[in-house]
């Protein structure tokens, strides 16, 4: 009917293009898959429809017999289920995000997402946290999410309490927590001056340290890098 009243055919045939019959043939197969719910209540049928069409997605096509890792976001991963998941991120702000802290029911629907994502484990579940990241520019040091303190300590795979703990897992002080999360700096420590050298870049002058961050002028340039992972040498 609304082909008809809209006109729809005619304007995209019209165009006389391989994407104009190509669009026709998508709203065709549209109306097929439609078709199979005629039986249903009017009201269900429609929910119905909408509802098992939104499930659909390219992982519907993927290979039983594939051996990959595959990465998709929790929306994406209902109605699936994997032998081994990876949850991560689940830190206070990022998940459950920052915007829920003001909208209890936006937090409850984010609860009903972590829970899509743990029951698609059918063997092993792995929930992960950073105690440190960079967000947009700025290093954060966020708490553990409210969804993982919430399950009881007993429903994880632990060494002991103190394990518990130190994951983040479970009551922790925030003593523990702030203590827990400072990295353990290995790194070699640099100051302004500094002559330096680089596999690459061959040898430069530290002009600013800041942290973990060092600017270093090069023959190539000014370069800025994170000491922790730099594979700077004093000279």
């Amino acid at each position: 009917h609304i082909l008809a009243k809209t006109k729809l055919k005619d304007f995209w045939l019209r165009e006389g293009q391989i994407e104009g019959e190509t669009r026709y043939e998508n709203v065709l197969e549209l109306v097929s898959v439609a078709t199979k719910y005629n039986d249903l209540e009017p009201g269900i049928a429609l929910e119905t429809f909408l509802e098992e069409v939104a499930l659909l997605t390219d992982m519907d096509q993927m290979k039983d017999s594939e051996d990959v890792v595959t990465l998709m976001t929790l929306h994406a991963a209902k109605g699936l289920e994997f032998p081994v998941v990876f949850i991560v991120g689940l830190e206070q702000n990022i998940f459950p995000h920052s915007r829920t802290l003001l909208n209890p029911n936006e937090l409850e629907e984010e609860r009903r997402l972590f829970y899509v994502g743990i029951t698609r484990a059918m063997k092993e579940l792995f929930l992960l946290r950073a105690y440190q990241r960079m967000f947009f520019g700025e290093t954060q040091l966020n708490a553990p999410s409210e969804f993982i303190t919430n399950i009881p300590d007993h429903l994880f795979a632990v060494e002991s309490q103190r394990e518990l703990k130190r994951r983040g897992f479970g009551e922790t002080s925030q003593s523990d927590e702030f203590e827990d999360s400072q990295p353990t700096q290995t790194f070699e420590s640099f100051k302004k001056g500094d002559r330096v050298a680089h596999p690459v870049f061959g040898e430069g002058e530290a002009i600013s340290v800041m942290g973990n961050v060092i600017q270093v002028r090069f023959t190539a340039g000014v370069k800025k890098m994170l000491i922790s992972i730099a594979p700077l040498t004093k000279i």
